[in-house]
């Protein structure tokens, strides 16, 4: 098999025959060669060239010639005239990060009360094409607005629908705020903050103390561990929630040009 890219990993689905030439040595230090072949079930690869590339990083080399090279004698018998034939199909997992949006209004909160769920609750990404598992992800809030953001609680859940993190809940020591981005990653070098003023930044996901969190159904119970790390290993692919609540009257907002989320996978 030629790879003339550099692929992160290759799966064989199924079960597939082969046969292969090992070289074998006696104590005198003599050189011979068997042949020998079944069948395997595997889920890597047992054999790999590369043009250009030596070795394909993720792949693992044996002692096995290449697919549909003629035998030599010196090597295996005669009754073996392929080394390894793959049937089935192949499946390529590339690692990437790739972000996805919503950019509709969310509006906090919904129904023209003062508080209570934002309207939509939740509002969705849907994530597709994306192969692994996460190592990373990312959120931002485009356009956040609220008179109050003491008020606001906001939370993010996996498709699964019950991994969460809070992103924020009860920010900023009450003073209005305006057309913000906010973009929430562990990497972050500050917390959301609890007391002071809240403009727009990267923060890490923030659960400010001395306050209730309380989402409506069909929001889960929020996770304890305040962390966008909580999806690490999902599968990332479904719907994305993000549920956002006002937990007290008389002030509102919204949040203008909707969320996104970037997510980093892995094979």
């Amino acid at each position: 098999m030629l790879c003339p890219v550099t692929l992160n990993r290759l799966v064989a689905q199924g079960s597939i025959r082969y046969i292969a030439s090992l070289e074998v040595m006696d104590s005198q230090g003599n050189i011979s060669h068997i042949c020998c072949h079944g069948e395997s079930c595997v889920d890597n690869i047992l054999l790999y060239t590369c043009e250009g590339e030596n070795p394909c990083e993720g792949f693992d080399l044996t002692n096995i010639d290449v697919v549909n090279q003629t035998v030599e004698s010196a090597n295996c018998t005669n009754a073996c005239d392929t080394i390894l034939t793959f049937s089935g199909d192949f499946d390529f997992c590339v690692p990437s990060t790739a972000t996805f949006s919503n950019t509709g209004t969310i509006t906090i909160p919904g129904g023209g009360g003062t508080s209570g769920p934002a309207d939509p609750y939740p509002s969705v990404i849907n994530v597709a094409g994306l192969d692994g598992t996460i190592t990373k992800v990312t959120a931002t809030l485009n356009g956040f607005s609220h008179t109050f953001p003491l008020d606001v609680d906001v939370m993010l859940v996996a498709p699964d629908g019950t991994t969460n993190t809070l992103l924020m809940s009860d920010p900023d020591s009450g003073s209005g705020v305006t057309n913000l981005t906010l973009t929430f990653d562990d990497a972050a070098v500050n917390p959301v903050p609890c007391g002071g003023i809240l403009t727009s930044g990267t923060y890490q996901p923030t659960d400010c103390a001395g306050f209730v969190d309380t989402f409506p159904a069909p929001a889960p119970v929020p996770n304890a561990v305040v962390a966008l790390s909580n999806f690490n290993g999902l599968n990332p692919n479904g719907t994305w929630s993000l549920f956002v609540v006002d937990n007290a009257g008389i002030d509102a907002g919204s949040i203008s040009n909707g969320w996104s989320i970037t997510i980093t996978t892995t094979c």
